[in-house]
């Protein structure tokens, strides 16, 4: 074998490396991003559920095990563990790569958590240290269980000098018990185990979190439930109310129809009493007695004329004489006066007031008599007023 990597998938890179054993594989293989969505397609495109492919890149033949998607995988969905072969016979690394699987990819996802650096493959980030060294020693597992060849020699970076030089003494004491048909047991470091207690504990939390969030979840159901249920009621309510406002709309759309059927011969009677009047108008103006009727009008103007001027007369003798009554009434009073003075002193009556009150009764009389005749005159106008109007009907 020639290394072991695992490959991951985000929207925006695509397939990328996400960790590799010995460091730099990859690039010392040419594995580029072409290679990567080759691998993840050809995984993703025989099956969604967890699969093992094999397939040959720019001559290295690579094992890859999918871990599977949507809610049937292994691990931890959407990702590849890969390996290169050398000579080895790819047939029987499918169960010890989902064994791998298994185990890496959970512990990798939480090591990774919130890691912003995600879309740019590799990192470099000291907290990978354990799972690399976790990685490197799974890859000697298998090397000293199928391989039959040395991993590439690369110079692992200078922050990581220790841990890959305990990696690679591992690597040749492993080859040398290979040589000698002898096996050592690799038993995990006290790192590894407080590593995987912390998962365990993690993922125990997280489940707590689960459950109460499914609690919550499940009340906010019945309440939603709830909600539904008054909801309906207030829907019926509403419905109900619907139906007696359109039985109402119907009833007055009934009585609108009816209303504009009535206005209609209303406007239809109207519009023939419009068209009677104006064959009147156009009988009268054609009539050979219009110069009749419209000096009759004319008279008749001019004789209300002079009969509002008589009236207007009529109202003056009227004011006149009221006020030569009130001067009798003042004269009376003084004759009175005058009478009982004389009758007591035996004194003749004053000359002068006997003098003005022949003098107005005179003018009394003479106003009656033009009263008298402007009534006569206004009677007489009336008269002709009301002849002209029957000659005028006649017309």
């Amino acid at each position: 074998m020639k290394g072991i990597f695992v490959l991951s998938y985000h929207k925006k890179p695509g397939s990328f490396i996400d960790r590799e054993y010995p460091k730099g594989v990859s690039d010392q293989l040419n594995i580029d991003s072409v290679d990567q969505n080759k691998i993840y397609s050809f995984n993703r495109m025989r099956n969604s559920d967890p699969n093992y492919i094999y397939m040959k890149i720019k001559g290295a033949q690579v094992g890859s095990f999918f871990s599977g998607i949507d809610n049937n995988f292994i691990g931890y969905p959407n990702q590849c563990l890969c390996v290169v072969f050398d000579h080895e016979n790819p047939t029987l690394f499918e169960e010890p790569l989902k064994e791998i699987t298994k185990e890496l990819l959970p512990m990798l996802a939480y090591i990774r958590e919130d890691d912003e650096e995600i879309s740019k493959g590799l990192s470099n980030d000291p907290k990978y240290q354990n799972f690399d060294e976790i990685l490197g020693q799974k890859y000697n597992n298998l090397l000293e269980q199928f391989g039959k060849s040395k991993p590439i020699a690369i110079t692992p970076p200078p922050k990581f000098e220790s841990s890959s030089q305990k990696i690679e003494d591992s690597i040749q004491q492993g080859n040398e018990h290979n040589i000698n048909n002898t096996s050592i047991e690799k038993t995990p470091s006290d790192g590894i185990m407080k590593r995987f207690n912390e998962l365990e504990t993690h993922y125990e939390e997280k489940i707590e979190n689960l459950k109460t969030e499914l609690m919550d979840w499940k009340n906010k159901v019945r309440e939603l439930t709830e909600e539904k249920v008054s909801f309906t009621h207030e829907i019926e309510e509403k419905e109900e109310s619907i139906t007696v406002q359109k039985d109402k709309a119907f009833i007055w759309k009934k009585q609108l129809e009816t209303a504009n059927e009535i206005n209609y011969k209303l406007k239809d009677s109207v519009n023939k009493l419009i068209e009677k009047i104006k064959e009147l108008e156009d009988e009268i103006e054609n009539s050979a007695d219009s110069k009749k009727v419209f000096d009759l009008r004319i008279n008749i103007a001019e004789i209300n004329a002079e009969l509002e001027v008589s009236m207007d007369k009529n109202k003056r003798y009227e004011r006149e004489i009221n006020s030569l009554n009130s001067e009798i009434v003042d004269l009376n009073n003084k004759l009175e006066i005058a009478q009982t003075i004389k009758i007591n002193s035996n004194i003749k009556t004053d000359y002068d007031l006997d003098s003005k009150m022949k003098e107005i009764l005179e003018e009394i009389q003479s106003l009656k008599s033009k009263l008298i005749e402007a009534k006569k005159t206004v009677k007489v106008q009336r008269r002709e007023i009301v002849n002209l109007h029957k000659l005028l009907d006649l017309s």
